[in-house]
């Protein structure tokens, strides 16, 4: 699927098609196999021969949202014969494209060649003593993932093969103790194919409860006993009966909700390896899965280590490799901005060096026209201060670092979301930065580059938020 970066225009053409031609614009979330739709719209080209979709697709992203669903749908006709829809399916991020890209460039293949990684260097920095956060956006993955099973929530019984102290009710399968299998009979799994399992256990009061493969299959979970989200991957093998299988060998008391299967293939789901390393050495590894679900299309991978000096990214693709420069600092209080980078995604830059803090305070007086005040002595008042508040603000320098961060600090600039990470004090605020241009520095010009920038708390000291 494309990717649409909605802080740049993105124009969906009718093409051939007669004037008055639609074009439906549905935009979701998609988790294992379930669309939920956060807002519809109706469009019509009219005499145009274009729309921009962009505004109103970022116009839906919330505080959680870091991926969006959206399929288009053009319809219309040629000559007044009326033309089969065309429908188009793309994830979006609140990104956005340079003026020197191309019109309505996707950055998919771009993603796919650069092992899904979307800093702006190849070079990044971290704190000795701190963790280091990796980016990775896929939107490589042409189709989604569909849930096999039909009644995933028990809206009802149907398919759903349960024990005799089983009830399905109130959008969940009550198990009551019985031993034995609760199956779902409405889809057989092919033997050899990969699939992708996952359930709810809430309620749980006692026994337990597993997944196989079928009817006398293969064990593919733990034997799970407490509340929680569980997902598991495998490979169908013979069963007497291949089916989805939950079985309790001890009389498993709890209740079973959301439960997905979805077929693996190599177009809806990428096994991604990440391996960090010092002086050539492995020293943590990470996997991680992507599934062409909104929720797993961005990820974040984090290596809680502290001597990192590579970072290695396997994909299906390409190998990506990432130089990390790990800095010491016994002096000055570190700080890290992330920001909202090109791709929409969180990015980290650190400041290693000295720092200093600004408070700029502003209110009202009021002035009291009256005899009394003045005959009262001089601890009355005749101007009175009101609406008094304060922000902060801090200054931070990178210390030395490479002329490859002009990129970061390029798009650093250009972001519309920061946060100031503390890292002696473990504290996180919402910022906004104060300078509105950046002189960028060279090796050639300026020999050893710092940057100094500035920044402005997004919140008073004093509580006003309405």
């Amino acid at each position: 699927m494309a990717l649409i970066l909605t802080r740049s225009p993105y124009h969906i053409s009718r093409g051939t098609l007669d004037a008055n031609a639609g074009l439906d614009l549905e935009i979701s979330t998609n988790i294992d196999g379930v669309s939920a739709i956060i807002n519809s719209y109706t469009l019509n080209f009219r005499n145009k021969k274009h729309i921009d979709i962009s505004s109103i697709i970022g116009s839906e992203f919330n505080s959680t949202d870091k991926i969006l669903y959206v399929k288009i749908t053009v319809s219309g006709a040629i000559n007044g014969v009326s033309q089969s829809d065309s429908v188009s399916n793309y994830y979006a991020s609140n990104g956005y494209l340079y003026s020197s890209d191309n019109y309505n460039e996707d950055l998919s293949s771009t993603l796919r060649t650069n092992g899904y990684y979307t800093g702006s260097s190849d070079v990044v920095y971290k704190l000795s003593n701190s963790s280091l956060s990796i980016p990775l956006l896929n939107t490589s993955l042409t189709t989604l993932m569909d849930n096999k099973v039909g009644n995933p929530a028990f809206d009802s019984s149907t398919d759903w093969q349960i024990q005799s102290g089983d009830v399905i009710e109130d959008g969940v399968l009550k198990c009551g103790g019985t031993f034995g299998g609760r199956n779902y009979l409405g889809f057989n799994p092919t033997t050899g194919l990969d699939y992708k399992v996952s359930f709810e256990i809430s309620n749980y009061t006692s026994g337990d409860i597993a997944f196989f493969t079928g009817s006398g299959g293969t064990r593919i979970t733990d034997y799970l006993s407490a509340n929680g989200s569980y997902e598991f991957n495998y490979t169908q093998d013979a069963t007497t009966l291949n089916i989805f299988s939950l079985y309790s060998p001890s009389g498993f008391v709890g209740h079973i909700d959301n439960v997905f299967l979805g077929e693996r293939t190599s177009t809806n789901y990428e096994e991604v390896t990440i391996d960090a390393k010092y002086n050539g050495s492995i020293v943590g590894t990470r996997n991680l899965e992507f599934d062409s679900d909104t929720n797993t299309a961005n990820q974040e991978v984090q290596f809680n280590i502290d001597d990192i000096d590579e970072v290695v990214i396997t994909t299906d693709h390409t190998t990506k490799t990432i130089k990390v420069n790990t800095i010491t600092e016994c002096k000055y209080s570190p700080y890290v901005l992330t920001f909202k980078n090109r791709y929409g995604v969180d990015e980290d830059l650190w400041f290693f060096k000295k720092s200093n803090r600004k408070l700029t305070v502003d209110g009202e007086d009021f002035r009291f026209n009256q005899l009394e005040t003045r005959i009262a002595g001089g601890l009355n008042r005749s101007i009175q201060e009101y609406n008094k508040n304060g922000k902060e603000s801090i200054t931070l320098n990178s210390g030395f670092v490479i002329e490859a961060l002009n990129e970061s600090f390029k798009q650093l600039l250009l972001s519309e979301e920061v946060k100031l990470y503390d890292f002696n004090n473990s504290s996180t605020q919402a910022v906004k930065l104060s300078l509105s241009s950046l002189d960028f520095k060279t090796v050639t010009n300026d020999k050893l580059i710092n940057y100094t920038i500035e920044v402005e708390f997004s919140n008073n000291i004093i509580d006003d938020i309405v």
